[in-house]
Formats: C-alpha cells, structure tokens, sequence
C-alpha cells in the first residue's frame, strides 16, 4: 500500500489528527444532556408514584 507523502498530505492528515483531537477532548468533557424520552419517562413514574400513594 503506498502513502501519500507529500507534504500537502501530510499537512491535511495532521490537521484532521488535531481535529479528532479536540473533539475527543470535548467529548471527554462533556456531560449527559436529558433527552425528551428521559422527561417523559420520568413524568410517568412521578404519576405512577402519586397514584400509589
């Protein structure tokens, strides 16, 4: 298999590198954001409660 060494490249290589990078970086950072469904199902369990008590 041959590679592309040229530095034009090479140059676009490293900068897609540097962009999974960051990302991965802001992915680490990140948090869980609540989903509709998450709200949703957290509605039905508060009536399911009410209703019990």
């Amino acid at each position: 298999m041959k590679v592309d060494m040229s530095p034009k490249a090479v140059a676009e290589r490293l900068k897609t590198l540097d962009d999974l990078w960051l990302l991965s970086v802001k992915l680490m950072n990140s948090k869980k954001v609540k989903s509709a469904k998450d709200d949703k199902n957290e509605l039905s369990g508060n009536a399911r409660d009410s209703l019990a008590s």
